[in-house]
């Protein structure tokens, strides 16, 4: 049994460390639970074996000392046999020491790959380009374009994304009303958008023409836009020229 378990530990963490899926952590998962299940099956049996052994062994060295006082080959025959079942009852213990240590082993397996699963789940999604207003007409209006962002963005890694805004990275370190340090950050952003994934464009607050720049990128570089809105109002119409 011990060499079974020693080898269904070293074929699941093989199979862990090459997992590249949530469905193949879910697969694994699944197997890996039903032969723990049944090594408690078998380590309930040997651990129920040890203790019969254990009350034979008692009855034995008990009818041993209780008969100390008749002939002596009788009690030779009890001391015999209580002998037996004490070598057994020790070989007995001992496997099923070994047993339990390998069951504790494949729990912390089962720990891994719990722990794996909920790494697949925080890193599944894409990379997305956030698209959303920041310029305002006044500085009211831009701190609630930066407040939205800011939610947007949230919604964002919610949904499992790794979301992407370069309108509340770069303006922190560009001077958003200089033409040339607004287009510096704006081109900076476009650049990083051709490793993402698609570019999410959320509409509450309208299309921007930076985010018209940006949505036309992505569709000319063949990126798949996706249009969503924070709070139903989807205000494609309302263009911010």
């Amino acid at each position: 049994m011990e060499k079974h378990i020693a080898e269904h530990y070293q074929a699941i963490s093989q199979r862990l460390a090459a997992a590249k899926s949530k469905a193949d952590l879910e697969k694994l998962a699944r197997y890996h639970r039903t032969r723990v299940q049944e090594f408690q099956h078998e380590r309930l049996v040997h651990l129920l074996v040890t203790f019969f052994f254990a009350g034979l062994f008692l009855a034995a060295l008990a009818a041993f000392l209780a008969t100390a006082a008749m002939g002596l080959a009788m009690n030779c025959l009890l001391g015999l046999l209580a002998l037996i079942l004490f070598v057994l009852e020790l070989a007995y213990i001992r496997h099923y020491y070994q047993l339990e240590n390998g069951v504790q082993r494949l729990y912390e397996l089962t720990v891994m790959i719990d722990d794996k699963h909920q790494e697949e789940d925080i890193m599944q999604g894409e990379f997305v380009i956030i698209e959303s207003p920041f310029k305002g007409n006044t500085p009211a209006e831009e701190a609630e374009n930066i407040a939205y962002a800011k939610e947007v963005m949230r919604d964002s890694l919610y949904r499992g994304e790794a979301p992407f805004a370069s309108h509340l990275l770069y303006p922190q370190m560009l001077d958003d009303g200089n033409k040339h340090e607004r287009r510096m950050g704006i081109e900076a952003g476009l650049l990083i958008g051709r490793s993402a994934d698609r570019t999410v464009v959320y509409t509450d607050r309208g299309i921007s023409p930076g985010m018209k720049q940006g949505i036309k990128r992505a569709e000319d570089k063949g990126r798949p836009v996706e249009y969503r809105s924070l709070y139903g109002s989807d205000c494609r119409q309302n263009d911010k020229n």
